[in-house]
């Protein structure tokens, strides 16, 4: 399983107008892009690839993405959680008499 993402170093709301992560964002979406193009032509079939409108090279996209992932990474790995069990019943002790 592969997971790429990719902004295109728009700014946004989640990481501002920053300079270099809009520079950085813009040279890695090209290659991310002809990444995906190649992984397809050659089969691949279990990618995910994201590439929003907007994003660069800032942790709080990061964040966001791997929220976005974590369910599909449970999934694949078969550690997806299981609701948890009620609390056992306590057992008071009944004095003799």
């Amino acid at each position: 399983r592969i997971w790429v993402y990719c902004g295109n170093g728009k700014p946004s709301e989640i990481g501002g107008n920053n300079l270099p992560a809009k520079f950085l964002e813009g040279l890695t979406i090209r290659t991310n892009r002809t990444f995906q193009e190649t992984y397809l032509a050659n089969g691949g079939s279990n990618g995910v690839f994201n590439f929003p409108s907007s994003g660069a090279h800032d942790w709080g996209y990061w964040g966001q993405q791997l929220q976005q992932m974590k369910p599909d990474i449970q999934r694949v790995l078969g550690a997806v959680p299981q609701p948890s069990a009620p609390p056992a019943p306590v057992e008071t002790p009944v004095s003799g008499g």
